[in-house]
């Protein structure tokens, strides 16, 4: 279930600002020190404009839920003005499912 909430919430936040995901790899470890929090890692990699990347980045700041940007990297591409963009997110998880909202930490 929250792996299903927080998969959507990036969806809506790349829909959103442009960028168009071109593959997502998911995995999920137990956070160290914490009966039943979990550490959802996501790796996924992105196609679109600067402009996309900076409103995708903007979503990401605003979004109801944790997730954590660990890691950014960007190239640009030949055609016009496209960049590809590797993004490497993580998200705070209970271990009843639900995705940590900000606020609740």
């Amino acid at each position: 279930m929250a792996y299903g909430t927080v998969i959507a919430e990036i969806e809506r936040m790349a829909k959103s600002s442009g960028l168009q995901e071109r593959d997502a790899v998911y995995n999920e470890e137990p956070i160290e020190g914490s009966a039943d929090l979990n550490l959802l890692n996501s790796t996924a990699n992105y196609e679109g404009t600067y402009d996309n990347l900076k409103k995708f980045l903007y979503e990401v700041d605003h979004s109801p839920m944790l997730i954590m940007l660990e890691n950014i990297t960007a190239a640009p591409q030949q055609k016009g003005n496209e960049i590809n963009t590797s993004i490497r997110f993580q998200a705070v998880i209970r271990e009843d499912g639900v995705p940590v909202t900000r606020g609740q930490q």
